[in-house]
């Protein structure tokens, strides 16, 4: 994405507007502020200009998590907002289905703990799907995050323990992310954030060197300076935990017909994460709700009646499956899900900011925005409406390749464009474009300026007018349509 510069300030004119600054002093005063007439990415382009204190946006559907995330990460990039946009997904299927977690997602969810942990946080984007399910206390989880450079003192028998609690799955030769061997002195590791495992070498009780290396060859490829490894879930049991579940475990479920072949395998050491992740609550302060791993944030609720809405359906779905499985060795939705209670409370609770698009009770501050024109590949209408505008407009485009396509089309037309100029090109995603009449402010997303589905056509003349892509976004392995 572009890089942020003064003059890529397009946003200035929201910035001083009388009615950001009232809901900017509501904010740092610890209160609720509410706005609406915001819609699509203005609904997250505002809460940025209201201050810098970390964002946790609350989305009332799981499906919306990713394109809000990416929306955010791009207007953060703009604005100059230093940290991390990250989403904070459900960790898979709805609780109590018997269905495993995605191992994507805990690993996300994981990495999104440990970048508010760290401080390095900007925004976590999430669901009440998301929300609700509760993640291993932040005490426990670092001491599950290791940190290692040459030099360190450290036992492979140690550090394969907390690999073995972190999620990581014993396989020799290491290949894929998440897996780790260790024979004798060397230890290999697969960390999904690398793109290849890294080979630690012990002498003794002290890690002599750290390489990465091809899998496929065995052959080392570079030298690694620190590695840090962070755990493949966010709900896992560390020993501590692990004894005080043994303990819990018969005098919750005793009886239960499921309850010695989980037993036996706490015994064996031969647990999955998916054994466990909805027992841990079992143990009182094992697990927390996870905005509290970090505090304080500012809270922004788009369309805060949906979001409560679906914090009351996901409990009652949750209920539902559970009394479709009443013989399963499980907690009750009370006992295994962050109460509804809680979640509610913190979106109510201040600093908060709520966000609808339409209110009919007018409460807080008006700020008009509407959708803008979508030209699916119509080169010369965008022309033609950008030649009559008064204000600014600012194109998103996905790739530097088309941005630089279409840049050349709209100087062919005779139209500036540039950052001193009232039309300006970014690279970036944006999920869908907005306007803000009162600013004189359209923003255009590259969905709105193409079709879905790119096709090419022969046109007369030397322009092409309907040529929507560009053949420098082409990469190997992309599939091509000829058509003749």
């Amino acid at each position: 994405m572009s890089a942020p510069t003064a003059t890529a300030a397009w946003f200035a004119p929201l910035v001083g507007d009388p009615r950001l600054e009232a809901l900017r002093r509501a904010l740092d005063a610890g209160g609720v502020a509410e706005v609406h007439g915001l819609t699509g990415p203005a609904r997250l382009l505002v809460p940025l200009l209201l201050g810098s204190r970390p964002l946790l946006v609350v989305v009332a559907r799981e499906n919306d998590v990713e394109q809000a995330a990416e929306d955010l990460r791009t207007l953060a990039h703009e604005v100059g907002a230093a940290g991390a946009v990250l989403p904070f997904p459900a960790p898979g299927p709805a609780p109590f289905r018997g269905l495993p977690r995605h191992a994507d997602a805990a690993l996300r969810r994981a990495a999104a703990i440990h970048a508010a942990r760290g401080g390095s946080l900007r925004a976590w984007v999430a669901s009440p799907a998301g929300l609700l399910r509760p993640v291993l206390q932040p005490r426990l989880f670092e001491t599950r995050v290791v940190t290692i450079a040459a030099g360190d003192e450290m036992t492979p028998e140690i550090l394969l323990e907390v690999l073995d609690e972190g999620g990581y799955r014993r396989e020799d030769p290491v290949a894929s992310a998440g897996q780790v061997a260790r024979r004798g002195g060397i230890l290999d590791v697969f960390p999904p954030d690398r793109d290849a495992p890294v080979r630690i070498e012990f002498l003794g009780d002290t890690v002599e060197t750290l390489r990465s290396f091809d899998p496929g060859t065995q052959r080392t490829t570079a030298a690694v300076a620190t590695l840090e490894i962070l755990p493949l879930t966010d709900v896992f049991a560390p020993r501590s935990t692990l004894d005080a579940l043994r303990r819990a475990l018969p005098e919750r479920f005793a009886g239960h017909r499921d309850l010695p072949a989980l037993m036996e395998k706490i015994d064996r050491g031969a647990l999955v994460v998916d054994d466990l992740a909805d027992l841990l609550p079992l143990v009182p302060g094992a697990t927390v709700a996870p905005w509290t791993v970090r505090d304080p944030w500012t809270t922004v609720v788009v369309e805060p009646e949906m979001v409560a809405a679906e914090v009351e359906a996901f409990h009652a779905r949750a209920r539902e499956e559970r009394e479709r499985r009443p013989d399963a060795l499980a907690l009750e939705p009370e006992e295994a899900l962050v109460p509804a209670e809680e979640l509610a409370a913190r979106t109510a609770a201040g600093p908060s900011l709520h966000v609808r698009e339409v209110d009919l009770d007018l409460r807080g501050a008006h700020l008009p925005s509407r959708p803008v024109r979508r030209y699916a590949g119509d080169l010369r209408a965008l022309s033609a409406d950008l030649a009559r505008q008064k204000g600014t407009t600012v194109l998103f485009l996905g790739t530097s390749g088309r941005a630089e396509r279409l840049r050349d089309v709209l100087r062919e037309d005779g139209l500036a464009v540039g950052p001193a100029t009232s039309i300006d090109l970014r690279v970036g995603v944006l999920g869908a474009g907005f306007e803000f009449p009162d600013a004189a402010l359209t923003v255009l997303a590259d969905g709105d300026l193409y079709p879905e589905e790119v096709h090419l056509h022969r046109g007369r003349g030397s322009r092409a007018r309907t040529f929507l892509s560009d053949f420098r976004d082409l990469k190997i392995g992309d599939l091509v349509v000829h058509q003749d």
